[in-house]
């Protein structure tokens, strides 16, 4: 019993701690995707454009991943948290 109290504990601070390496990346990106935005803004040149625009079109998509993570990884540790069907959270009946 108390083996497996602890396994979750473990378990639940390997998650908390991707959830916020999550975090921290998707705030890189953030930051990243205005730097390319500026980039496309000020570029006068064709192809220092079009090297702006593939470069925000990665960060897009990258940025989609983490959100995606991001979500997956709430999803689980909520599941986690949450009784398993049929047990009764109060100890009752």
């Amino acid at each position: 019993m108390l083996d497996e109290k602890r396994e979750r504990i473990r378990r639940k601070r390997g998650r908390q701690e991707e959830l916020r390496t999550l975090q921290e990346e998707l705030s890189a990106i953030r930051l990243a995707l205005r730097q390319a935005e500026g980039k496309f803004n000020t570029a006068s040149d064709p192809q220092l454009v079009e090297a702006a625009v593939f470069e925000i079109k990665a960060l897009q998509a990258r940025h989609a991943y983490l959100l995606r993570s991001i979500k997956e990884e709430l999803a689980v540790a909520n599941a986690a948290s949450c009784p398993q069907d049929g047990a009764n959270p109060a100890g009752s009946l």
